[in-house]
């Protein structure tokens, strides 16, 4: 075992610096900078702007003020910022990450390909103006301080999380949750203080910011969110309101095109608090978008959910659950549950999926570890490499391209056989 630690750690930083290079270069190759439709907010937020930040954007305030320093402290542009920013998030992600990784791992270059080379790390790293790969670094080492029983350390890495997103409310509440169930009682009243404290800051940052888009209360906005998203990215029927037509303008004018002639035009009364919301376009189904969203899901990852699901196959859940630290039960928690309803917390749904990397990337290697009860599982590394990267080049295809419906069903279909494949080829070589 001394051995294989030796080995495992000298060759860390090797890895660690392999899989950034690769990344970045991909990254721009493939246009580094990726400007999604929130962009604005952040740069507004790191302007110093804070007044004209949309409300529900405005406790999001850390990621943009670290921006805002290395401009005076390194002589950086805003952009320069952002991207050197993206880049350290990028190494602490990753260090973090293989820091956590198990050392007595069988298949281990096979499980590090599927980890570091996958779109939801690659389009994490696009993103820079966006917060999500900073918040994947501070979560990962969260997680690294919970398995190290570092409780301090936790719940400061809570406590930065919540000033980096403010849905930081769902882990809370798993972390709180879970560690009163293992009897850590520090960690437990930690997190719901945090809760507190996080709803009091948001609600000051949020007076502070300019009313949505729609006019709606921050309250009112994310619980309608939901049903809406679920409407669209599921099903396929946009719901249009009179105050988004700008918005569906930039970001996908054939939704406008589409429901220029609306199945039903729905009047809200006057006296429902629905801010500057009157009317709402209730359209047909467009097919492109429930396709979009089940591609997304079969391919953001890779081959790691076919992998869960194969060492899942006839393990009693119960068994497994009692055998599982805390760190691997929040990771399993939280990573489920961002899994399920990432389908309705917006329209970028490939990112909203990249939400559920504890699950695949920190629970999922942890199972089949030396340490755990799963049946041994034997991956077939070149049947699980090539659908491996089959997947990758999909799920690339999904984020630089806006596809037709039938690129979008020969995505689907061509990703659900390579799944099947490697489930059945992984199944067969295990027994």
């Amino acid at each position: 075992m001394d051995a294989l630690r030796s080995r495992y750690l000298s060759s860390r930083w090797l890895i660690i610096i392999t899989a950034m290079l690769l990344i970045v270069i991909a990254g721009a190759w493939l246009s580094v900078i990726k400007i999604t439709p929130d962009s604005d907010q952040y740069v507004l937020m790191a302007q110093g702007r804070i007044g004209e930040v949309e409300r529900p954007f405005a406790p999001r305030v850390l990621h943009p003020f670290l921006a805002r320093v290395l401009t005076f402290g390194a002589w950086l542009s805003l952009d320069q910022s952002f991207a050197l920013l993206a880049l350290l998030s990028l190494g602490v992600f990753v260090a973090f990450l293989l820091l956590i990784f198990p050392i007595d791992l069988p298949q281990q270059p096979l499980w590090l390909f599927v980890i570091l080379f996958s779109p939801a790390l690659l389009n994490l790293f696009r993103s820079i103006y966006i917060h999500d790969l900073f918040y994947a670094g501070l979560l990962v080492a969260l997680l690294v301080a919970l398995k190290q029983h570092r409780r301090a350390w936790a719940l400061g890495l809570l406590a930065l999380l919540f000033l980096t997103r403010e849905s930081t409310y769902l882990l809370a509440a798993c972390l709180m949750v879970l560690a009163w169930r293992w009897h850590e009682r520090e960690i437990a009243i930690g997190s719901a203080e945090i809760i507190l404290i996080g709803l009091f800051f948001a609600s000051l940052l949020s007076g502070m910011a300019k009313p949505s888009l729609h006019g709606l209360n921050p309250l009112l906005y994310t619980v309608s969110r939901i049903p809406i998203n679920f409407v669209w990215n599921v099903l396929g029927v946009p719901l249009l309101a009179n105050t988004s037509e700008a918005f569906w303008r930039e970001t996908n004018p054939a939704v406008l095109e589409f429901c220029a002639v609306p199945a039903a035009i729905l009047q809200l009364p006057t006296w429902l608090p629905t801010g500057g919301i009157r009317t709402v376009k209730i359209c047909g189904v467009f097919i492109e978008n429930p396709l979009n969203t089940l591609a997304l899901m079969l391919t953001t990852f890779g081959i790691a959910p076919t992998l869960l699901l194969a060492g899942l196959r006839a393990q009693p859940f119960s068994s497994l659950w009692k055998s599982l630290p805390l760190f691997a039960q929040l990771a399993l928690v939280y990573g489920i549950i961002s899994f399920a309803i990432a389908p309705m917390l917006g329209n970028t749904v490939g990112r909203y999926v990249a939400y559920a990397w504890p699950l695949f990337w920190v629970l999922l290697p942890h199972l089949y570890s030396g340490n755990n009860t799963l049946a041994p599982i034997d991956i077939p590394p070149k049947i699980g490499a090539l659908c491996h990267i089959i997947l990758l080049a999909m799920g690339l295809l999904l984020t630089q391209w806006a596809l037709s419906a039938t690129w979008l069903l020969i995505i689907v279909v061509g990703a659900a056989a390579a799944h099947f494949f490697v489930y059945r080829a992984t199944v067969a070589s295990s027994q």
